[in-house]
């Protein structure tokens, strides 16, 4: 089973790279997401960032690289 999940890389000035992790067949794949977000405003069990209406188009992003790698 595949999973995909992100995560914050070093935080420099506040915010962060979200990195990828996705893992399919016992193999590791990690790669840039191309978005930053503020540190404080990830939520890592929820996976997005918060509050969702200030960040949707981040948050839609996110939702876009996911379905791509699941498909």
């Amino acid at each position: 089973m595949a999973s995909v999940i992100f995560y914050p890389d070093k935080e420099k000035n506040g915010k962060a790279l979200l990195l990828i992790s996705f893992t399919f067949n016992h193999k590791r794949l990690r790669l840039s997401s191309g978005v930053h977000t503020p540190v404080a405003k990830w939520d890592q069990e929820a996976q997005k960032i918060k509050p969702v209406k200030d960040f949707a188009d981040e948050n839609k992003r996110l939702r876009d690289t996911v379905n791509f790698f699941l498909d």
